[in-house]
C-alpha cells in the first residue's frame, strides 16, 4: 500500500512538473537524454529552401544531413541531372480536335523558352497517319521543322487505324521538347478523321 501511494505521489509531482514548466527531459538508454521542445514553441528539425519559385512540394525527400535526394518518389525528380521541366512547373492542359487532312498548329511558342509535352493522347476515327512536329512560329511549323513524335511528314508518322490511338507518358515527366526556343507545335493528319486527344505541357 505503502509503495502503491508513494508511486501515485511521484506521478503527481511529474505531471505538476510538465504543467508548469514544459522544459523537461526524456531518458534513454545509458542515462542518455533528450531536450523536450518548449510548449507553443515551433521547432525546425532541419533547414531546407525549395530548389524551384514555380513550385514547392510539400513531401521533398532528403538525407540526413538535410540534403535534397532526387528519386523516382521524390516531387523534385531529377534527370539527367537536371530537375525535369514537368516536375518544376504548373502544368497547362488543352484539347485536340482536328477534323480534317491537313497541318494544325496546336501551341505557340514563347519567346526565350521552350514547350515540353508532359503527356500526349491521339484517337482516329479513320485509318490516319499522324505526326507531331515543332516549328518557328507560323501556321505549318514551315521553317526549322523538327519532329517530336513520329517523322515530319503524315508519310513517316504515325501509322492508325481506324478507330485507334496512342497515349504517350504519364503527365509527370517531359516525353518530348521542341527543338529551339519560342517554336510551335503542330500535327500533321492524313485523313479527315477526326483526329481527337489532348496535351499536357510546360513552358520552361
Amino acid at each position: 500500500m505503502k509503495k502503491f501511494l508513494h508511486s501515485r505521489w511521484v506521478f503527481g509531482l511529474f505531471a505538476l512538473a510538465v504543467l508548469i514548466s514544459p522544459v523537461m527531459y526524456v531518458y534513454g538508454g545509458a542515462g542518455t537524454t533528450f531536450n523536450l521542445p518548449q510548449a507553443g514553441t515551433p521547432i525546425t528539425p532541419w533547414a531546407f529552401v525549395c530548389q524551384t519559385t514555380a513550385l514547392c512540394s510539400a513531401t521533398v525527400l532528403i538525407d540526413n544531413t538535410g540534403v535534397e535526394k532526387g528519386t523516382v518518389t521524390n516531387p523534385l525528380y531529377e534527370t539527367n541531372g537536371a530537375l525535369d521541366p514537368c516536375r518544376t512547373n504548373v502544368a497547362l492542359i488543352k484539347p485536340i480536335t482536328i477534323p480534317t487532312a491537313t497541318t494544325t498548329n496546336i501551341l505557340t511558342g514563347t519567346s526565350a523558352k521552350k514547350i515540353y509535352v508532359c503527356y500526349l493522347y491521339l484517337q482516329t476515327g479513320l485509318a490516319n497517319n499522324v505526326a507531331v512536329i515543332s516549328g518557328t512560329t507560323g501556321a505549318t511549323c514551315g521553317a526549322n521543322t523538327a519532329a517530336l513524335v513520329g517523322g515530319i511528314t503524315a508519310a513517316t508518322g504515325l501509322i492508325n487505324a481506324a478507330n485507334s490511338g496512342q497515349a504517350f507518358g504519364n503527365g509527370g515527366y517531359a516525353i518530348a521538347q521542341v527543338a529551339t526556343n519560342n517554336d510551335d507545335i503542330c500535327i500533321i493528319t492524313s485523313a479527315a478523321g477526326p483526329l481527337a486527344g489532348v496535351i499536357k505541357y510546360v513552358v520552361q
